[in-house]
């Protein structure tokens, strides 16, 4: 069984101008025991017993003048309810705790029981069939390295599961398209493959010549080819400068007040993931393809935006199985929905 102290709330839900205008008229000594008084009763998330002997004994009341205190302030700001002193505005803030402590209890719970959930489904999708990161690049090259729903190619791509893994479906390439972030999810429980004709000959042919020479268009490699040719021309044609000409360049003073920017932005950015990381029992690496879209934001706004919209968001998405799968820096930082959920933000303490 748990202790009465261990339900008792955290802090007392004190209002200034309720507690100024109800105890204007008590004496300095009237308004220190009927502070004392209020600190028992939160501290233990109980009424105060009707034993005037333990009162005096637990609110520290030695004189006759404290002990006056004592009984005035219970008569007049305490209601007698049989064997106990209640007050009706501090039942209410215990009642309002206590059952956001078990709205906030059964959230982890649920939280916890999905990852569960989500691992065992993982597990199970990976006896059916595994993808290798290089076949999923090859697999993206094939694509055209665009997201094969909308056809954009301006957001990092993801994997999707084209049979869903809640579905039965396995985690081998066979069942994964790259789609963008947005596509990926608004997808649903749908099952579409958007995948070009013909993906799996071509796939296999990378797949046996490598990836390194497939991932751009001949064309590209090419004309790439050409200007790196014509450079070297230039570099032989043009005449030596003085040598005093590159000493006075290498004189010049060099402004780092950029490459400081960036060096911050980076580091928030490294302590903004891993605030994700352990807000949402994530574990994504501090690599460019997760630093980036949060470097982005930190142009816009600040650090504490930033670790404000990932507390909301995971309260919001950590006990939805379907949801926390976006709890992901691709997704809460890209720029329009990053501002969306700053937009939810409401005034209150910063993380």
């Amino acid at each position: 069984m748990k202790s009465e102290q261990s339900r008792a709330p955290y802090y007392i839900k004190l209002h200034l101008g309720d507690y100024e205008r109800d105890t204007v008229e008590l004496s300095p000594l009237q308004d220190g025991m009927y502070f004392r008084l209020m600190r028992w009763y939160y501290s233990t998330a109980n009424p105060i017993p009707n034993d005037i002997s333990r009162i005096y004994r637990r609110v520290h009341a030695l004189s006759v003048e404290e002990q006056e205190a004592v009984k005035y302030v219970l008569e007049n700001f305490f209601l007698l309810d049989g064997p106990v002193w209640r007050q009706k505005r501090i039942d209410h803030e215990i009642g309002e705790y206590m059952e956001r402590s078990e709205t906030a209890k059964y959230a982890a719970q649920r939280s916890v029981e999905n990852r569960q959930k989500r691992s065992e489904r993982l597990s199970t999708a990976r006896k059916l069939g595994t993808h290798t990161k290089t076949e999923f690049e090859i697999l993206k090259v094939v694509c055209g390295d665009k997201c094969v729903r909308c056809g954009t190619d301006e957001w990092q791509l993801e994997r999707d599961h084209i049979v869903p893994i809640y579905q039965g479906g396995s985690d081998s390439i066979d069942n994964i398209q790259p789609l963008c972030a947005k596509c990926n999810s608004s997808k649903g429980p749908e099952d579409i493959d958007h995948r070009p004709q013909g993906w799996i000959e071509k796939f296999n042919e990378i797949k046996e010549n490598g990836l390194a020479n497939a991932e751009r268009p001949l064309s590209d490699r090419l004309t790439n080819q050409n200007q790196n040719q014509n450079q070297n021309q230039n570099l032989n044609s043009k005449p030596l400068e003085p040598i005093g000409s590159c000493e006075a360049e290498a004189s010049q003073p060099v402004d780092n007040s950029q490459n400081e920017k960036a060096k911050k932005r980076r580091e928030d950015a490294r302590f903004i993931l891993g605030h994700l990381n352990a807000k949402a029992g994530r574990n994504f690496k501090p690599v460019p393809a997760t630093l980036k879209p949060i470097e982005a934001r930190l142009k816009e706004f600040s650090r504490g935006d930033c670790l404000r919209v990932i507390n909301l968001m995971v309260e919001k998405w950590d006990s939805d199985e379907k949801m926390y799968e976006y709890l992901r820096p691709s997704t809460l930082f890209r720029a329009s929905n990053f501002a969306d959920y700053n937009g939810l933000l409401t005034t209150g303490p910063k993380p």
